[in-house]
């Protein structure tokens, strides 16, 4: 067996011989590690379209018959929980909706889940369920992350699954 300080310094016979440190050596190991590197972030690039394709995201805004959720995004938000804050900051409504596909809108039309509403909130997962995304809507303020933005965790005046749901509707 050969070790492989010796076979760095190996060259062909009546060549002078290739040390380590040369050139050659050193240029033949920055392209390995160039090669590696751009493997992998190929492999970095190929994962993030894969979320970014499948990725949700769910607007509000206002119309005539009451607030809305509209999926703007690629995919379709599964497990969407819908949160309604009041200027205190006290959980009002909790409301669990069916999944919203791509393009879909629910419309709130009962004013009564918005009366006092100073922040509205949605929690929801993309097809895969493997990635949560939230957002947030405070004054004109629209936010979007996969991180908190809110507290998940409150308890709700109403809690509701059926209460309201005959007063939303979808498109």
């Amino acid at each position: 067996m050969i070790p492989a300080v010796m076979l760095l310094q190996y060259s062909a016979p009546g060549a002078p011989p290739v040390h380590w440190n040369s050139p050659q050596v050193v240029v033949s190991i920055a392209a390995a590690f160039i090669a590696v590197a751009a493997t992998a972030l190929s492999f970095w690039q190929a994962h993030l379209s894969r979320k970014v394709s499948m990725m949700p995201v769910l607007a509000f805004y206002q119309k005539a018959e009451g607030w809305a959720i509209k999926n703007v995004g690629q995919g379709p938000a599964m497990n969407v929980m819908f949160y309604n804050f009041d200027n205190k900051n006290m959980l009002v409504n909790k409301i669990l909706l069916y999944p919203v596909s791509k393009d879909e809108e629910v419309l709130f039309a009962n004013r009564q889940v918005f009366r006092g509403a100073n922040t509205l909130g949605t929690v929801y997962k993309d097809a895969s369920g493997k990635v949560t995304y939230r957002t947030r809507m405070e004054g004109h303020g629209f936010t979007f992350s996969e991180k908190s933005l809110f507290d998940e965790h409150k308890d709700a005046q109403h809690e509701t699954e059926s209460n309201y749901t005959e007063h939303i509707r979808r498109s």
